[in-house]
């Protein structure tokens, strides 16, 4: 049974924790001001605030999923399949140091009989180093609360909208001498420094910026490919609607395509069963040599 810290999230006049009589600061303006100032700086604002809409849609709905077993859409259906014979304790669950910190955790899970402590994310990419930071000050902070629970360990509830599916990762906690110099450096507002940052070069700053450009670029592109399959949708259906098969005006043409069939040759097929004439319609060319581009951390 986990204890219960009375402290509620409090959004009026501004937002923050309050057991009533004491309020007590987030840790995510300290993760983002000390260790990870930089998260989101070529972000553009507009995709942050769709991205923040998105997230907030998705906690709501696994939320009422953990309630009531109900499935409001595909991305509830992949977290209900993820999250098969794993018992969610709590729902954002609210851990303290009692002094100055409150946060919610989004779930407390028991899977195969013990605790874990998981954040759900919706990022296109998982932040791990932030990740294990932001669960790492959770689970100190739950044995405050709670210190005759054993944590088993960290977890990332993480909907991968590219592979269609949500997926759990276990997290490699922070070291707590480091969780606890990093709350006293944010309490008493002190220098912090990461101890996991890699130092990096002009040159290495210069390929990350140009790498964080490009990955925003590629967020760009996708955002722009939704709204194009939305609208070709809504202008298909106007146009399945008049029940023509060609729509002329003097500002646009629409024509409807036939369907048809399409004869392809599976290679693979021919490769097994006759590799020697497979063999005999090979064709080999020259194919320049490209830059596979991977970001570590966002």
């Amino acid at each position: 049974m986990l204890n219960i810290t009375n402290i509620k999230l409090v959004n009026e006049p501004y937002r923050h924790y309050s057991d009533g009589s004491k309020e007590y600061k987030g840790i995510t303006k300290y993760l983002n001001d000390i260790l990870f100032p930089n998260l989101y700086a070529n972000v553009p604002e507009h995709v942050l605030n769709k991205a923040a809409e998105r997230g907030s849609d998705f906690h709501h709905f696994t939320q009422v999923y953990d309630l009531f077993g109900t499935c409001e859409n595909k991305e509830v259906e992949w977290y209900a399949e993820a999250m098969k014979g794993i018992k969610v304790v709590a729902m954002e669950y609210i851990v303290t140091d009692f002094e100055f910190f409150a946060s919610p955790i989004d779930r407390v899970i028991k899977a195969n009989g013990k605790i874990y402590l998981a954040d759900i994310k919706t990022t296109s990419n998982l932040q791990t180093d932030y990740l294990r930071w932001q669960l790492s000050i959770y689970q100190h902070l739950f044995k405050i609360v709670n210190p005759d629970i054993e944590v088993a360990g960290l977890m990332a509830i993480w909907l991968n909208r590219k592979k269609e599916r949500v997926e759990l990762f276990e997290v490699d906690p922070v070291p707590e001498r480091y969780v606890i110099d990093f709350l006293n450096a944010a309490r008493n507002g002190t220098e912090f420094s990461n101890p996991f940052t890699i130092a990096k070069s002009d040159n290495d700053e210069i390929a990350l910026n140009l790498i964080k450009e490009h990955a925003n670029i590629l967020s760009k592109i996708e955002e722009y490919k939704e709204l194009e399959k939305e609208y070709k949708q809504r202008i298909e259906a106007m146009f399945t609607d008049l029940g023509v098969d060609k729509w002329d005006t003097n500002y646009f043409t629409i024509t409807k395509a036939a369907d048809y069939t399409r004869e392809t040759l599976d290679s693979k097929a021919l490769k097994e069963v006759h590799p020697e004439i497979y063999k005999q319609f090979i064709k080999v060319s020259n194919v320049n040599g490209s830059v596979k581009i991977s970001l570590k951390w966002n």
